[in-house]
């Protein structure tokens, strides 16, 4: 049912199948789904070493496909030079060669100044051709030293692929708009120059040969089309294509106006910069509204046109203008909300003066592009559910199919003209618009946010009784890369979550300041260069709140900064990639060893990894793991008697900022449990009494046919499960089952190859529940219950706004009780565990209720329904007696040798017995497994091939006997 999202302001889809035909994306980027290599993990390391060479105490950030260094950032330097053209020349003719830059290659394109620095920035030109998305670009404090090196250069190979295909042949074919459906072209312009164009290519770039082309005209039913990208001179193929049209947000002249919405009472305000002509003069009304003339007779002409905002009705092209005779001596005038005007009309300019205003508190002088009464178009009835900026003028679909005028709402005409301020400021200080299309939805959510301070987008877009709302940044934070889908308003999310938590941990006015002082950085990439652009941006942020030139010991709100960008996924320290695997339940009266591998390109600003644990329902401890080689940390949980234990880790700065955790997206600081997924957790000292891997029997179980189910798609059943992806290739469903990876699991619905859209079989209009059959635990001690499960609700529409559930309680009676419920998503099959005494006094008739649920809300976009898929695995019941799993008696134990080994590990057993033996990895991975039987005492684990290290050997019977010795693997030794 649910697909993602493309066009609108909000991401919404309207409440009717016109509106749903809205949702196009007419987006197409090479760069996306680029796959990071291993190759060019290398070529990353091996960079960052030259820049800690070249630049001593300062960190880098790399390029995801080729490696290449992109910002060096850290401690300031001074370079020789009296200005900052001459410093910035001399970094490059002396310092940058190691990284690819030659100076021959680069043109000077902008030299300006900022608050606080200057900016010098080159372009790359190679034998006379530009190349797109190259930049240089240097910052330097107010005192002249040197803070920050942006660079992206793509290299020189594949300069021989030149044009095959003439610029006439390229307008001469619509091969630019073929795949477009119905689309009306009015205009081609193929420009005579033609520029390189970086193609990833495995773990680098290769130049060809590409015409800019831009296309001009529409589509029925959708926002006009101003096509804009780069055509393939060798084959004619779509390089990159981006709809430059933006979607979405004395006497006193008043206006009655919605401040929020239409959700909120309307209050009467200053119509401030509004025009009153009388005769042949014109004046304007001040910030307050008010003006002062001495005329006594006459008429005033008041059209709704001023010094910033011209309003014109869409079908007349008209402004409304209203007379009103002369008021003697003082009075107020409230501009009427009836023809020739309307209350959208009045709003809408009203809201366009403010945002302008807004804009030049933290702007000023310095920039004045926008100082124009921008034509603000009301009631364009070509479409429904929608708002755009077009490059010049900001325009508002009527009223109808479910949505009001989006006119009628502040902050989403603070996102279109947001449009207006990248656009312009981005011309004249990058000398080119916003490339990064999330980049531009998000900046245009931040000025909307900014002004009214509220983290909900557009409520009251919508004719419902509560209004509905566009989006919101107030819930499950959207994390890079996990929730990346490929659409700008989706993955705008991310980076603008991290200011609006920026602004959360500061104050609203802190976030504004810092965020308009990074655009004069110009941050920007292609579409699919997403984790570059928001790592880049968080260096500038931190930049812009230095207060000494050197991030390497802090800014005045360096916690508040980092911790707000790792919520969501961005790191100080580049990509962080931290791996484990889950700790099985554990022995008592042990010390339970813990390790985690930690993958990052640049440690610079890495301060370590720690270790979080608890015991259930305790409070939680910390331990800082030491780094054994190789990224492997360790730490060891001290041993326990009894429970269930919780843990995870977190990432910290070298100031002890926490910057990223692992499960990704837990953190118990975060919040309420239903905002964050589960953390690892483990039992202690418990034996299994019953289990079902969902592989044959599930007898006794109902699977989608629960009383009071009613979901019409993606019900509950046992199969193999067939995997679903989004359009970039992120797994919305998963494709294997836990127990053995090629298995059956209870799952919801499958469509008929993986290939299907993610919407094919999800869950629909409602809830499906999977109930256990009633377990008599009358009998145990204490009672644990143990399941996997993996659940998806944000790689669609209307990410996040669907929980999963599970729900304890006796079958005899009509409490139940949540033991597992969130919105937060988790991609990975994950073990939740618990004891049953902590929710239930009768252990006679126990059962469990799983729920995965696609609820209506009429309330919200798209009726507020997530795509959503859940899976469950390996059902376990234990008893816990606190005693640990039956112990192992020294005459039983196997003799394991020998250790240190080379190239086997013998395995002997005191007798034959069915079970398993795993050997482990440091950071817990299985790198060999046997299945032992009642017929073989004496087994073999080939250790040849694997890496010089320790490892760790379980075993367990299946009377649940485990013993664990750990070997060192040590060749020619």
């Amino acid at each position: 049912m649910k697909k993602l999202l493309c066009a609108l302001i909000a991401l919404s889809t309207a409440l009717s199948t016109q509106a749903q035909e809205l949702n196009r994306n007419y987006g197409i980027s090479v760069f996306k789904n680029v796959k990071t290599t291993e190759e060019s993990k290398a070529k990353a390391r091996q960079v960052v070493g030259q820049v800690h060479q070249q630049f001593p105490g300062w960190g880098a950030l790399t390029d995801h496909i080729s490696g290449n260094v992109t910002n060096i950032y850290g401690k300031s330097m001074s370079l020789p030079g009296g200005s900052a053209l001459e410093k910035a020349s001399y970094c490059v003719d002396n310092m940058l060669g190691a990284f690819g830059i030659k100076s021959a290659d680069w043109k000077m394109v902008k030299n300006y100044p900022a608050p606080k620095s200057e900016y010098v920035v080159y372009s790359e030109v190679l034998n006379g051709h530009n190349v797109v998305f190259s930049k240089l670009k240097f910052r330097f404090a107010a005192n002249g030293v040197l803070t920050n090196i942006e660079m992206s250069g793509y290299g020189s190979e594949g300069l021989n692929n030149t044009p095959k295909i003439t610029d006439a042949a390229i307008a001469s074919n619509n091969r630019f708009t073929t795949d477009i459906d119905g689309i009306s072209i009015t205009k081609t312009e193929v420009s005579k120059d033609w520029v390189w164009f970086p193609v990833p290519v495995g773990g680098k770039y290769v130049m060809h040969a590409a015409w800019p082309i831009k296309v001009n005209g529409s589509v029925r039913g959708s926002v006009p089309l101003k096509l804009s990208g780069y055509i393939d001179a060798t084959d004619g193929s779509i390089l990159y294509r981006t709809n430059d049209v933006k979607e979405t947000i004395t006497l006193g002249m008043q206006g009655t106006i919605y401040q929020n919405g239409t959700v909120t009472p309307s209050t009467v305000e200053p119509l401030a910069n509004l025009e009153i002509d009388y005769g042949f003069y014109n004046y304007y009304t001040d910030a307050a509204g008010n003006i002062s003339f001495p005329i006594t007779t006459g008429e005033f002409y008041l059209p709704l046109r001023g010094m910033w905002s011209v309003i014109q009705d869409y079908s007349t092209a008209s402004t409304p203008t209203y007379t009103t005779g002369v008021i003697s001596g003082s009075g107020q005038v409230l501009y009427p909300t009836t023809s020739p005007s309307s209350d959208r009309m009045v709003n809408a300019y009203y809201h366009v003066n403010r945002v302008h205003d807004f804009m030049k508190t933290y702007f000023g002088s310095n920039f004045s592009t926008m100082d124009y009464a921008m034509p603000t178009i009301i009631d364009d009835n070509s479409g429904v559910c929608n708002a755009f900026y077009d490059g010049y003028n900001i325009n508002f679909y009527a009223a109808g199919s479910g949505c009001n005028s989006f006119a009628m709402n502040g902050d989403i005409i603070y996102h279109e003209y947001g449009h207006g301020i990248s656009d312009y400021f981005y011309q004249s200080y990058a000398g080119n618009s916003i490339s990064n299309g999330a980049l531009n939805e998000a900046n245009s959510d931040i000025w909307g946010l900014s002004i009214t301070k509220n983290p909900v987008m557009g409520l009251g877009s919508y004719a419902v009784s509560s209004g509905g709302f566009i989006r919101r940044y107030d819930r499950l934070p959207k994390m890079y890369p996990r929730n990346l889908v490929g659409e700008p308003h989706a993955d705008g999310e991310i980076i603008a979550g991290c200011w609006w938590d920026v602004a959360v941990n500061t104050k609203p006015d802190t976030m504004t300041k810092l965020f308009t002082e990074v655009y004069y950085a110009t941050p920007d990439g292609p579409d699919g260069s997403e984790g570059q652009v928001y790592q880049t941006i968080l260096v500038d942020a931190l930049t812009a709140d230095d207060d000494d030139n050197n991030l390497t010991n802090g800014t005045p709100n360096f916690q508040a900064i980092v911790s707000a960008f790792a919520k969501h996924g961005i790191y100080l320290f580049g990509d962080l990639d931290i791996t484990h695997n889950e700790l099985d339940n554990q022995l008592a009266n042990v010390s339970i060893p813990v390790s985690a591998q930690v993958s990052i390109i640049d440690p610079t600003f890495f301060g370590g990894l720690q270790l979080n644990y608890r015991l259930r329902n305790n409070t939680w401890n910390t331990l800082a793991m030491t780094n054994g080689g190789s990224g492997i940390y360790t730490a060891n949980i001290p041993a326990q008697t009894k429970g269930i234990i919780d843990y995870y880790f977190s990432a910290n700065t070298i100031l002890s900022t926490k910057s990223g955790t692992l499960p990704e997206g837990y953190d118990n600081a975060l919040g309420l449990v239903s905002s964050v997924t589960i953390p690892y957790q483990f039992g202690i000292g418990m034996v299994a009494k019953d289990s079902n891997h969902f592989e044959s029997s599930v007898v006794g179980w109902k699977i989608g046919n629960v009383a009071g189910d009613n979901a019409s798609t993606g019900k509950w059943i046992n199969a193999v499960p067939v995997g679903s992806y989004t359009t970039n290739g992120a797994a919305c469903q998963m494709d294997y089952d836990h127990t053995t990876g090629f298995g059956k699991c209870l799952v919801t619905g499958n469509a008929s190859n993986p290939s299907a859209d993610i919407g094919t079989a999800d869950v629909d209009n409602g809830k499906t529940s999977v109930l256990t059959p009633a377990f008599d635990l009358s009998a145990y001690d204490n009672p644990v219950i143990e399941y996997y499960r993996w659940f998806s609700n944000s790689r669609g529409s209307n990410s996040g706004n669907d929980p999963w559930v599970v729900k304890l309680g006796n079958a005899s009676g009509s409490s139940w009780y949540n033991v597992d419920s969130t919105y937060q998503d988790d991609y990975h099959w994950r073990r939740r565990i618990f004891e049953v005494k902590d929710y239930l006094n009768s252990l006679n008739d126990v059962q469990l209720k799983f729920i995965a649920s696609d609820m209506i809300d009429n309330s919200q976009m798209n009726q507020a329904q997530s795509t959503v898929e859940a899976g469950v695995d390996d059902f376990y019941i234990y008893d816990s007696k606190g005693t640990g799993i039956k112990e192992v008696n020294a005459s039983f134990k196997a003799r394991i040798y020998p250790n240190p080994a080379d190239g086997q590990v013998i395995v002997q057993m005191p007798q034959a017995a069915p079970g398993t033996i795993t050997l482990y990895a440091i950071n817990g991975e299985t790198v060999s497994f046997i299945a032992m039987n009642s017929a073989v005492n004496h087994y073999t684990i080939n250790t040849a091939a694997l890496a010089a290290g320790q490892y760790t050997v379980v075993i367990k019977t299946d009377e649940h006997t485990i013993q664990s010795q750990q070997v060192v693997v040590n060749h020619g030794k």
